[in-house]
């Protein structure tokens, strides 16, 4: 479970996923620089206990001097990422999250090196199993930054926090809260992608809570309202797709309930370019193949 806490609250792992998403253009000798260290760093993550101080103390100031030779470099702020990481992966936790905190201090105008860092001071949180510190964490992140990647999933996180503590009543009620949530979400931004998105984890919360006829129709309005490419690309529409054959298969024993969806659909859109797929769907689930009997 500790595992899958610190999956979901790491929103930008690897140098290489940063620069892309940072799109750096013109700083190429900040991004070399950088990629040094970061191999560099690599090899003692690799077996943290294993290296020596003296390996963590070399990338440390190696880290310290890329921020100060590239004080005027986009890339500077992932300096104070990368630095606060080492001392994590150190094990010096709250050396790392001061690291952290002073990157939010000073690139209060960059979100994206914000939710980084509050990210980072999830992580060690979780790895310390502070729980109320790491429940504090996620509520800084959703008050700041709601519509990010990791402020919708919130909820859900706080959530596995919970669960994670064996607070069974806390779990639900922050469960029925996120349920309420989205739902609000996607009645006041309708046909819009914060709409969408909402839909989304309405439905991934409904599932958690086993509410399979709901999850059902919360995919069925997802379908009906949000048809254009932009919002049913194809990984949304094959993990859609998927769900309502899973969910009507094995939870509702009634394939009917996914084959109404597809087929509502199909009239609703007659040239829809999903509409060949969900016609195979819907004749898969009216003759489903055969299994064959041991003789």
């Amino acid at each position: 479970m500790k595992k899958t806490l610190i999956l979901y609250i790491e929103i930008l792992v690897g140098l290489g996923l940063v620069l892309m998403v940072f799109n750096i253009n013109g700083d190429y000798a900040a991004e070399k620089q950088l990629w040094r260290i970061d191999r560099e760093f690599a090899t003692i993550a690799q077996d943290p206990k294993a290296s020596p101080d003296a390996a963590y103390d070399r990338v440390i100031k190696k880290y310290e001097h890329f921020i100060k030779r590239f004080a005027h470099s986009r890339l500077q702020p992932l300096g104070y990422i990368f630095l606060g990481r080492v001392y994590s992966t150190h094990q010096d936790y709250r050396h790392g999250r001061s690291i952290f905190e002073t990157a939010i201090a000073r690139n209060k105008d960059k979100s994206t090196i914000c939710l980084m860092a509050l990210s980072e001071i999830g992580k060690t949180y979780v790895l310390e199993q502070n729980f109320p510190k790491v429940l504090e964490t996620y509520d800084r992140v959703f008050k700041s930054y709601p519509q990010s990647d990791i402020g919708w999933r919130v909820p859900l996180l706080k959530a596995s926090i919970y669960s994670l503590q064996k607070k069974e009543d806390l779990k639900q009620q922050t469960l029925a809260d996120a349920v309420a949530y989205y739902k609000s979400m996607s009645q006041k931004n309708k046909k819009s992608l914060v709409g969408f998105v909402a839909l989304r984890f309405l439905a991934e919360t409904q599932i958690i809570l086993k509410q399979w006829q709901d999850a059902e129709d919360t995919f069925r309005t997802i379908l009906i309202e949000y048809p254009d490419p932009q919002y049913l690309t194809p990984s949304s529409a094959a993990w859609i797709l998927r769900s309502v054959n899973v969910i009507a298969i094995n939870e509702l024993k009634n394939p009917q309930v996914a084959m109404g969806i597809y087929q509502q659909f199909i009239q609703t859109y007659p040239r829809h370019r999903l509409n060949k797929t969900l016609s195979v769907l819907v004749d898969t689930l009216k003759n489903p193949p055969k299994t064959k009997t041991a003789k």
